[in-house]
């Protein structure tokens, strides 16, 4: 039974290259997440025999800080621009 609440799982930004490869997608901590391509003997083999990625974009969100530029006289200066406000 799904939840009426749930939430809807979250993308990559990878994930449409999955699916066009032909991806089983199932859902892992919240995000839409590739489980295999084909059979698990073909992945397994596939590993095995040459390369195995793993995709982890999921993995970590990491905070960039905005920038803002302030003119004073002909050099410009940086600092961090103020907080956004909810």
């Amino acid at each position: 039974m799904t939840d009426p609440q749930a939430r809807p799982l979250r993308r990559t930004p990878l994930t449409g290259v999955h699916e066009r490869m032909g991806a089983t997608l199932t859902g892992f901590a919240g995000w839409q997440m590739p489980l295999r391509y084909g059979s698990e003997t073909a992945e397994h083999n596939a590993v095995r025999t040459a390369a195995g990625l793993f995709d982890l974009s999921h993995m970590g969100e990491t905070p960039r800080p905005r920038w803002t530029t302030r003119w004073s006289g002909s050099r410009p200066r940086w600092r961090p621009a103020a907080p956004a406000t909810p």
